[in-house]
């Protein structure tokens, strides 16, 4: 009988101090690990943003030109240079009572602030007749993920094809 009351006090006297050490590793491997998932799910959470607003950006400029489909082809004027000099801070993406008077320049002077204002380095191009299809347009947005870069100068695009 003293035999096993001396195990059950052995037993109960607690954790030793390399057990303590262990599940001290093996917690913070855990919470290492949900640190990268909280960072991954932010990176791409902040990527799903940028698609979703040259979603709707692509589709707003679609809708100009639909509505002014007798001047379609001065939105294909659109390329990559016009982005070039607008800076983001200045630009003003809703001009009241337009700028120039002219409904279709104003339109495309505002579209392009809010390509630059909502997309880090963004550009876009438009093509009219695309892929030698008469009535067929398409707008091409390229963005910079300035916030989670991977490899220096990476890029995401998005392209909408449409027919008029």
């Amino acid at each position: 009988m003293t035999a096993i009351s001396h195990r059950s006090a052995r037993a109960a006297r607690g954790f030793s101090l390399i057990e303590v050490l262990v599940a001290l590793v093996i917690l913070s491997v855990g919470l290492l690990g949900l640190g990268l998932l909280q960072a991954t799910s932010l990176k791409a959470s902040f990527g799903a943003n940028h698609r979703t607003v040259a979603t709707n950006l692509a589709y707003q400029l679609l809708d100009m030109v639909r509505a002014n489909r007798l001047w379609a082809y001065r939105y294909a004027y659109i390329t990559t240079t016009d982005f070039a000099g607008i800076n983001p801070a200045t630009c003003n993406p809703q001009p009241v009572g337009g700028v120039t008077g002219d409904l279709v320049s104003d339109d495309i002077q505002g579209w392009e602030c809010q390509v630059v204002h909502n997309l880090p380095g963004g550009e876009a191009v438009v093509t009219l007749n695309a892929g030698g299809v008469p009535g067929a347009i398409a707008v091409t947005i390229d963005w910079t993920d300035a916030r989670f870069k991977t490899t220096e100068g990476q890029t995401s695009t998005f392209t909408l094809a449409s027919q008029l």
